[in-house]
């Protein structure tokens, strides 16, 4: 009966301290789960704003004049290489992310998905993404319908989507903007005047910077998102949702911000980066920042090691909610493992001991 009691008792002790055992030495990880979300406010124009691009490039075109006519064709590459450089990312993400060990989730949303009313998730651990729907409104101007992600109103409903999938109570969000962008916007369309609305001097005249800013026309103030706009967006969703923002990665021109726009970065962005000049089409390698992630290391320490010198970045305060799952990794992780197993230890040599002076006993009788 005795050795079954203590049978007993050491199989519950190694129970105990199997269960009790660091997370990362079960294979788990310490803190939220993170949530990638890939933004693209590519240019892809529906047939409408086709047909804005091509009136505007021939206006460009019959001046006969180097400087129009080479940016008419930046307007004619911009519109093939931006979305056939979006769709390389798209399917890199699509492909590499459920096949990486790790607890990375993603979201992915363009221009021509949510003019389809769709975007993509993937949950960890799942074999690939699937399909979510997405409510665009209809707008009367064909540039905002072909462009919608450059709306604040699509840009909130699609962060407040998110949130509603991936709880912020165990998730931080990584959100990644591709653009084309200003002086003033993180978001906008390439062309944001419809030409029924200018005419072909107006056009020329701005595009060789003869317009000063006091006299610019009413409609170049009017499509985009502004960083202030970008920036209060950001801060109204995570209020609501208690949404943490680990990263944010602006791909956008003149993505730089001022020193009092810097001031009112929302507490709930932990670190934000961007690019202060002339952004390209391609500037972050998915492949290789997809790879790269150890099994330990979080995506958005990944993605910071490796920008591009391209983007300058900003850390804005603390995060509370990482803050205290680093600490609680670094305290496990100075912590050797082998002392979990000292009480384990110490149970054989009691039973070992109890044995041999069990044996001593019998050979003296």
């Amino acid at each position: 009966m005795t050795n079954r009691r203590h049978q007993l008792l050491l199989y519950m002790m190694i129970t105990i301290l199997v269960m009790s055992l660091p997370f990362d030495v079960r294979g788990a990880q310490n803190g939220p789960e993170e949530v990638l979300i890939y933004y693209a406010n590519e240019t892809a124009p529906n047939e409408n704003e086709q047909k804005n691009y091509e009136t505007i490039i021939n206006w460009l075109r019959e001046t006969g004049e180097d400087e129009f006519i080479e940016l008419s064709r930046q307007y004619e590459r911009d519109m093939h290489l931006f979305p056939a450089v979006v769709d390389l990312e798209v399917d890199i993400i699509q492909h590499r992310l459920p096949r990486r060990d790790g607890r990375l989730n993603g979201v992915i949303i363009t221009n021509r998905m949510a003019r389809e009313g769709r975007f993509l998730i993937y949950r960890a651990g799942d074999t690939q993404f699937r399909n979510m729907c997405l409510a665009i409104p209809c707008f009367d101007n064909y540039i905002h319908a072909s462009n919608p992600l450059c709306q604040s109103a699509i840009l909130r409903r699609v962060l407040e989507k998110v949130a509603t999938i991936f709880s912020a109570d165990d998730h931080e969000f990584i959100f990644v903007v591709k653009s084309h962008g200003s002086k003033e916007r993180f978001l906008t369309p390439l062309i944001s005047v419809r030409h029924q609305n200018t005419n072909r001097d107006e056009v020329l005249a701005l595009s060789s910077h003869q317009v000063d800013e006091a006299n610019l026309p009413d409609w170049v103030h009017r499509s985009g998102i502004t960083k202030s706009e970008f920036f209060s967006i950001v801060s109204n969703v995570g209020d609501k949702y208690d949404m943490t923002f680990s990263s944010i990665v602006i791909e956008a021109c003149q993505g730089g911000i001022s020193p009092s726009l810097e001031k009112s970065i929302p507490m709930n962005i932990q670190q934000l980066s961007f690019i202060d000049g002339n952004a390209n089409h391609l500037n972050l390698i998915w492949d290789n920042l997809l790879h790269a992630q150890s099994k330990h290391e979080r995506f958005a320490d990944t993605l910071t090691q490796r920008l591009p010198p391209i983007f300058d970045t900003v850390s804005t305060r603390s995060n509370p909610k990482r803050s205290q799952s680093e600490i609680s990794r670094k305290q496990d992780e100075h912590i050797p493992y082998l002392l979990y197993y000292f009480p384990l230890v110490g149970w054989f040599g009691y039973v070992a001991g109890r044995w041999f002076k069990k044996g001593s006993s019998a050979g003296t009788h």
